[in-house]
């Protein structure tokens, strides 16, 4: 509940889910396609604040303002992750595609994913509600 008083004397209001964790570069990585801060938020998040849609955090800096969202008394402050499709894989069984192979030949080889591994995902931080 934030009252009349505590929202006067805000200047900003702003949703921090943290700075992320820095990564040492892999010198087995040749192709340099990751990047080197660990997310606090796997892998984006779109914040709701009494049924408006503030914005979304997914690169650095992972902070959203709420100033102006807020108003006195009880407020409702919504967070919807999503993640990658590489969670959803890594818990199948591998598709069958016999049939389709049957019926129209070879069109295409299917990606190896009997190794995968899930990743972590959700809000892996504090969420901090900063004033200024």
């Amino acid at each position: 509940m934030l009252t009349g008083e505590q929202l006067a004397g805000m200047h900003a209001l702003t949703l921090n889910f943290g700075e992320g964790t820095p990564i040492a570069p892999d010198p087995n990585d040749n192709h340099g396609t990751r990047a080197l801060l660990d997310s606090p938020v796997r892998e984006a998040a779109v914040v709701w604040v009494n049924g408006k849609r503030i914005g979304s955090v997914w690169s650095p800096p992972y902070t959203l303002d709420l100033t102006g969202a807020l108003h006195r008394g009880e407020n409702q402050i919504e967070i919807q992750v999503a993640n990658t499709a590489i969670n959803m894989l890594s818990g199948r069984a591998p598709v069958d595609y016999h049939l389709l192979t049957a019926r129209y030949g070879q069109r295409f080889v299917p990606q190896d994913t009997d190794h995968l591994q899930p990743l972590p995902s959700g809000i892996l931080g504090k969420i901090l509600l900063e004033k200024y």
